[in-house]
C-alpha cells in the first residue's frame, strides 16, 4: 500500500469508501424490505353461505406497506441511488400498486358484503333487474378474484395485478351506481307509504326482500304505527285485527288480504250484471262505483306499500267503527260495564263525548252542581272497579280514564266558581271539548 503511494490519495479513498458504504445501506435496506414480506400472506375466509370468500388484511400489514413505500420513496431521492435506481423504481411500483390494489380491494367488500344478501333476495333482483344485472356482474368477478387469492394469498403476488385493480376500480363504480339505484328504489316505496320512513333502509330492505311472505312485516310494525305491535294474520293470510304490545286487539271493521283472491274481489251489483247498450244513469253508476272498488281492492294488493297503505286505512276505519258501536253501547249499559268491552282508545273518546254532551246539556240548564256531583260518583264507581279483579289491559285503561275523569271533574268545578250560564261564555269554549259529527270524532277549543 505504502508503495503504490496510496496515502497520497487517501481523500478520494475516503469519497469512495462513503459512497460505496451509502450504497451498500440503500443495497441491505431493499433487501430487508423485501425480506420482510416473504410469508406475508392475507386471511382469505369462507363467508357465511355464499360460496365464496372474503378477505381479511392485518393492520400491521397495511402500516408496513406505507412504512416501506415512505423509505423507498425516499431511497428515490438518494444521491446513491444509481447502481440500483431501476430496482428501487420497480419495488415502488409494486408497493404501490399492493396500496392501491388493497385499498379498492376493501372498499369493493365492503359493498359488495352489505348488497350480497340484498341482491340474495329474489323478490329484489326482480323489482330491480337493471341494479341485479350490475350486482351480478361485479359479483362473478368478486368470486374469481377471491378463489385466485384463497390458492395464493401471498399479499405481493395477490395484489401485483394492474388488471385485478382494474377490475376492482369498475366494480366499485358499478356498485356504487347500485347503491344509488337501491337509494332511488327506496325513496319510492318511502313516497309511496310515508311510514316507511321510520324505518332504516335495513330494516326497509327486510321487508321487500320478502314480499312474498307478508308476515315479514310483523317486526317492523311497531316503528311503523305507534303502539301497535302486530297483525292478526289467519291461514290465509287474511288479516282481521291489530294488536297493541299490552295484548290489547281491536278488530278490524273489514278483512283485507295482502295477495290477490279472487273471492275477495267485491261482487257487482244486479244492477251492474245486467247487460245494457247503454246503462241508464243509475245504472251507469253503480257500474262506476264497482269498477272504482275494485280498483282499490286491486291496488292494495301485491305491493307491499300498497296493501300496508290499505292495512292504515282499515286501523283508521276499525277505531271509528268500534268508537259509534261504544257510542251506542255506553247509553245501554252501566259505565263500570261498558269500560271494560272496548280499547282504551275508544273509552277515553267516547267518555269525554259524553262529558262533553252532558256538560252543555246541564250549562244552560243550571244544573253544572249537580253534573259535579255526577262526576264525583262516576269516579267512585271506577275507585271500586279498580280494587276488584282486571286484567292488565283493563287496569291501564282504567287508569287513563280516572286521570281524565278527574280532571273532568276539576273543569266542572272552575266551571260552578266561574258561574258559567251559557255555553258560549268563554271559560267553557276555552275547555277541549269532543263531538261525535258525521260519523267522526270532531274536537274542538
Amino acid at each position: 500500500g505504502i508503495g503504490m503511494n496510496l496515502m497520497d490519495h487517501l481523500e478520494k479513498i475516503s469519497k469512495v469508501a462513503d459512497v460505496a458504504l451509502k450504497e451498500y445501506a440503500i443495497e441491505t435496506a431493499m433487501n430487508k424490505m423485501e425480506g420482510e414480506w416473504d410469508g406475508q400472506e392475507l386471511q382469505v375466509m369462507e363467508y357465511r353461505e355464499t360460496g365464496t370468500y372474503i378477505m381479511k388484511v392485518e393492520e400491521s400489514i397495511t402500516q408496513q406497506l406505507d412504512d416501506h413505500i415512505v423509505m423507498t420513496q425516499a431511497m428515490s431521492f438518494s444521491p446513491f441511488k444509481k447502481p440500483f435506481e431501476d430496482r428501487i423504481a420497480e419495488w415502488e411500483e409494486q408497493l404501490k400498486l399492493a396500496s392501491e390494489t388493497l385499498e379498492e380491494w376493501v372498499a369493493l367488500q365492503r359493498q359488495w358484503m352489505y348488497l350480497e344478501p340484498i341482491f340474495g333476495s329474489e323478490d329484489i333482483m326482480q323489482q330491480l333487474p337493471l341494479e341485479g344485472k350490475r350486482f351480478s356482474q361485479v359479483d362473478r368477478s368478486w368470486r374469481k378474484a377471491l378463489a385466485a387469492a384463497k390458492t395464493n394469498p401471498t399479499v405481493l403476488v395477490a395484489c401485483s395485478s394492474k388488471k385485478l385493480l382494474e377490475t376492482f376500480v369498475e366494480g366499485n363504480k358499478l356498485l356504487e351506481q347500485v347503491q344509488k339505484g337501491l337509494a332511488d328504489y327506496l325513496e319510492t316505496k318511502r313516497v309511496a307509504f310515508s311510514r316507511f320512513f321510520f324505518l332504516s333502509n335495513d330494516e326497509l330492505l327486510q321487508i321487500l326482500s320478502q314480499t312474498k311472505n307478508p308476515l315479514s312485516v310483523q317486526p317492523h310494525l311497531r316503528k311503523c304505527f305507534e303502539a301497535i305491535d302486530r297483525l292478526e294474520f289467519q291461514e290465509d293470510l287474511k288479516m282481521t285485527s291489530m294488536q297493541s304490545a299490552e295484548k290489547e286487539i281491536v278488530p278490524f271493521s273489514e278483512a283485507i288480504y295482502p295477495k290477490v283472491r279472487p273471492n275477495c274481489l267485491p261482487r257487482p251489483s244486479r244492477a251492474c250484471r245486467t247487460p245494457t247498450i247503454a246503462p241508464a244513469r243509475s245504472e251507469k253508476g253503480n257500474v262506476e262505483n264497482w269498477l272504482e272498488e275494485v280498483e282499490r281492492v286491486m291496488r292494495a294488493k301485491g305491493n307491499v306499500e300498497n296493501w300496508l297503505g290499505e292495512v292504515e286505512r282499515v286501523m283508521r276505519a276499525s277505531v271509528r267503527h268500534s268508537t259509534k258501536e261504544s257510542l251506542v253501547h255506553y247509553k245501554n249499559n252501566t259505565r263500570p260495564d261498558w269500560v271494560k268491552c272496548w280499547p282504551a282508545m275508544v273509552v277515553l273518546a267516547v267518555d269525554c263525548i259524553y262529558w262533553t254532551e252532558e256538560a252543555e246539556q246541564k250549562i244552560p240548564a243550571g244544573q253544572l252542581p249537580q253534573f259535579y256531583q255526577n262526576n264525583v260518583d262516576q269516579l267512585v264507581d271506577l275507585t271500586r272497579l279498580v280494587r276488584g279483579k282486571l286484567t292488565g289491559g283493563e287496569r291501564m285503561t282504567l287508569g287513563a280514564l280516572i286521570v281524565i275523569d278527574v280532571h273532568a271533574r276539576d273543569v266542572v268545578q272552575r266551571l260552578i266558581d266561574a258561574n258559567v250560564k251559557a255555553c258560549s261564555d268563554f271559560d267553557w269554549v276555552a275547555q277541549l271539548r269532543y263531538y261525535w259529527r258525521d260519523e267522526d270524532v270532531a274536537v274542538a277549543m
